[in-house]
Protein backbone atom coordinates (compact mmCIF):
# COMPACT_ATOMS: atom_id res chain seq x y z
CA UNK A 1 0.00 0.00 0.00
CA UNK A 2 1.36 3.37 -1.03
CA UNK A 3 0.30 6.65 0.52
CA UNK A 4 0.27 10.04 -1.22
CA UNK A 5 -0.15 13.57 0.07
CA UNK A 6 -3.42 15.40 -0.47
CA UNK A 7 -1.30 18.30 -1.76
CA UNK A 8 0.67 16.12 -4.18
CA UNK A 9 4.21 17.41 -3.56
CA UNK A 10 5.48 15.03 -0.84
CA UNK A 11 7.19 11.68 -1.42
CA UNK A 12 5.03 8.57 -1.74
CA UNK A 13 5.42 6.42 1.40
CA UNK A 14 4.54 2.94 2.61
CA UNK A 15 2.33 2.24 5.64
CA UNK A 16 5.14 1.96 8.18
CA UNK A 17 6.86 5.16 7.05
CA UNK A 18 3.65 7.18 6.75
CA UNK A 19 2.58 6.07 10.23
CA UNK A 20 5.84 7.31 11.70
CA UNK A 21 5.89 10.47 9.56
CA UNK A 22 2.48 11.96 10.36
CA UNK A 23 1.79 15.03 8.22
CA UNK A 24 3.30 15.11 4.75
CA UNK A 25 6.28 17.39 4.18
CA UNK A 26 4.15 19.58 1.88
CA UNK A 27 1.61 20.14 4.69
CA UNK A 28 -0.92 17.70 3.28
CA UNK A 29 -2.41 14.59 4.79
CA UNK A 30 -1.27 11.16 3.66
CA UNK A 31 -4.05 9.05 2.15
CA UNK A 32 -3.95 5.72 0.30
CA UNK A 33 -3.00 6.04 -3.36
CA UNK A 34 -5.78 3.54 -4.10
CA UNK A 35 -8.52 3.03 -1.52
CA UNK A 36 -9.07 -0.60 -0.56
CA UNK A 37 -12.64 -1.85 -0.33
CA UNK A 38 -14.34 -4.55 1.67
CA UNK A 39 -16.87 -6.74 -0.12
CA UNK A 40 -20.36 -7.18 1.26
CA UNK A 41 -19.39 -10.72 2.30
CA UNK A 42 -16.29 -9.43 4.11
CA UNK A 43 -18.37 -6.84 5.95
CA UNK A 44 -20.99 -9.45 6.85
CA UNK A 45 -18.16 -11.65 8.12
CA UNK A 46 -17.29 -9.02 10.74
CA UNK A 47 -20.49 -9.76 12.64
CA UNK A 48 -19.70 -11.37 15.97
CA UNK A 49 -15.94 -10.76 15.80
CA UNK A 50 -14.12 -9.24 18.75
CA UNK A 51 -13.16 -5.58 18.57
CA UNK A 52 -9.52 -6.53 17.93
CA UNK A 53 -10.38 -9.05 15.20
CA UNK A 54 -12.67 -6.48 13.54
CA UNK A 55 -9.93 -3.83 13.70
CA UNK A 56 -7.41 -6.23 12.14
CA UNK A 57 -9.80 -7.22 9.33
CA UNK A 58 -10.64 -3.58 8.52
CA UNK A 59 -7.06 -2.24 8.77
CA UNK A 60 -5.20 -5.11 7.08
CA UNK A 61 -5.87 -3.87 3.51
CA UNK A 62 -4.30 -0.51 4.45
CA UNK A 63 -1.10 -2.13 5.73
CA UNK A 64 -0.09 -3.38 2.29
CA UNK A 65 2.29 -6.14 3.38
CA UNK A 66 4.24 -3.90 5.75
CA UNK A 67 2.98 -5.89 8.75
CA UNK A 68 1.76 -9.46 9.02
CA UNK A 69 -1.73 -10.10 10.39
CA UNK A 70 -0.12 -11.35 13.61
CA UNK A 71 1.96 -8.17 13.97
CA UNK A 72 -1.10 -5.99 13.36
CA UNK A 73 -3.11 -8.10 15.84
CA UNK A 74 -0.37 -7.55 18.43
CA UNK A 75 -0.56 -3.78 17.91
CA UNK A 76 -4.36 -3.88 18.16
CA UNK A 77 -4.19 -6.00 21.31
CA UNK A 78 -1.81 -3.45 22.83
CA UNK A 79 -4.04 -0.53 21.81
CA UNK A 80 -7.44 -1.97 22.74
CA UNK A 81 -6.56 -4.62 25.33
CA UNK A 82 -6.56 -2.18 28.25
CA UNK A 83 -10.25 -1.35 27.87
CA UNK A 84 -12.36 -2.93 30.61
CA UNK A 85 -15.59 -3.23 28.60
CA UNK A 86 -16.01 -6.01 26.03
CA UNK A 87 -17.34 -3.45 23.52
CA UNK A 88 -14.19 -1.33 24.08
CA UNK A 89 -16.10 1.95 23.57
CA UNK A 90 -19.75 1.15 24.39
CA UNK A 91 -22.47 3.64 23.53
CA UNK A 92 -24.59 4.76 26.47
CA UNK A 93 -27.62 7.10 26.45
CA UNK A 94 -27.20 10.57 27.90
CA UNK A 95 -29.10 11.10 31.10
CA UNK A 96 -29.19 14.91 30.91
CA UNK A 97 -28.87 17.72 28.39
CA UNK A 98 -25.43 19.36 28.20
CA UNK A 99 -23.29 21.40 25.81
CA UNK A 100 -21.21 19.40 23.35
CA UNK A 101 -17.78 18.63 24.75
CA UNK A 102 -18.62 19.86 28.25
CA UNK A 103 -17.64 16.51 29.71
CA UNK A 104 -14.56 15.84 27.57
CA UNK A 105 -12.93 19.17 26.87
CA UNK A 106 -13.43 18.64 23.13
CA UNK A 107 -15.59 20.69 20.77
CA UNK A 108 -16.39 23.29 23.41
CA UNK A 109 -19.45 25.29 22.51
CA UNK A 110 -20.21 23.39 19.31
CA UNK A 111 -23.83 22.26 19.22
CA UNK A 112 -25.70 20.74 22.10
CA UNK A 113 -26.00 17.13 23.28
CA UNK A 114 -29.54 16.15 24.19
CA UNK A 115 -30.91 13.53 26.53
CA UNK A 116 -31.37 10.24 24.68
CA UNK A 117 -28.44 10.82 22.30
CA UNK A 118 -25.52 8.46 22.64
CA UNK A 119 -22.26 9.06 24.44
CA UNK A 120 -19.21 6.85 24.06
CA UNK A 121 -17.46 5.49 27.14
CA UNK A 122 -13.79 6.32 26.50
CA UNK A 123 -12.27 5.05 29.71
CA UNK A 124 -12.85 4.89 33.44
CA UNK A 125 -15.01 7.89 34.32
CA UNK A 126 -14.66 9.40 30.83
CA UNK A 127 -17.40 9.73 28.26
CA UNK A 128 -17.51 11.62 25.01
CA UNK A 129 -19.39 12.04 21.79
CA UNK A 130 -19.02 9.39 19.09
CA UNK A 131 -16.62 11.83 17.38
CA UNK A 132 -14.31 11.62 20.41
CA UNK A 133 -13.93 7.84 20.10
CA UNK A 134 -10.62 8.22 18.26
CA UNK A 135 -9.17 10.33 21.07
CA UNK A 136 -6.70 8.88 23.56
CA UNK A 137 -8.74 7.61 26.53
CA UNK A 138 -5.87 8.49 28.88
CA UNK A 139 -5.79 12.11 27.69
CA UNK A 140 -7.17 14.32 30.45
CA UNK A 141 -7.06 17.41 28.25
CA UNK A 142 -4.47 19.13 30.48
CA UNK A 143 -1.68 20.80 28.53
CA UNK A 144 1.62 22.08 29.88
Amino acid sequence: MRYVSTRGAAPVLDFRTVTLTGLASDGGLYVPEVWPTLSHDAIAGLAGLSYVDTAVAVMMPFVGGTLTADELRGLCDAAYGRFAHAAVTPHVPLVEDRPAGAHTGHAQGVGRRRQGELDVVLGPGQVGTPEDAGADPTDDGVRA
